[in-house]
């Protein structure tokens, strides 16, 4: 009986360990792609200086670069692993907070948690919340006009 135990008690280690040698492994790779998006901007937008990075994981991840230009306009920069540039000024998008209060009402959100650039073939604003049943969404706004595009909902 000692002898199942402590084989039990080995195996149960050796999947911790996995476990977290697999989210060791996802978080360098994270970081190293971000890291790699800095360097391109710098590298090839000497103009840019960079302010944010984040990462937006859609059907085609983009590193999500906030920048800022010498004259003080921003901008973000979306950056995927084929080196694909997708660019827009602060001064053509919609503000996130009137995208927020625009989907609270219609959407009936209870609590907002998060609201970040996005692209997915066009500009968009990510709104992640929770709808009054309780049920975590992800909802698409366009950045240019606020217009809604879609949205999902993740059942309990």
């Amino acid at each position: 009986m000692k002898k199942w135990v402590i084989i039990l008690g080995l195996c149960m280690l050796f999947v911790l360990w996995q476990a977290v040698q697999l989210y060791v492994t996802v978080q360098k790779d994270k970081n190293e792609s971000l890291v790699s998006a800095e360097q391109w901007v710098q590298e090839h937008e000497s103009d840019l200086t960079v302010i944010d990075t984040h990462r937006f994981h859609g059907s085609q991840s983009y590193n999500v670069l906030t920048v800022e230009k010498k004259d003080g306009e921003k901008e973000y920069v979306f950056l995927n692993e084929d080196v694909e540039v997708h660019r827009i000024s602060f001064n053509d998008i919609r503000d996130s907070e009137d995208v927020m209060a625009l989907a609270e009402v219609e959407r009936g959100l209870s609590e907002i948690l998060r609201v970040s650039p996005a692209y997915r073939h066009t500009f968009l604003w990510e709104i992640v919340a929770y709808n009054t049943d309780g049920q975590l969404q992800y909802i698409y706004y366009t950045m240019q006009d606020g217009e809604y595009q879609n949205s999902y909902t993740l059942s309990n």
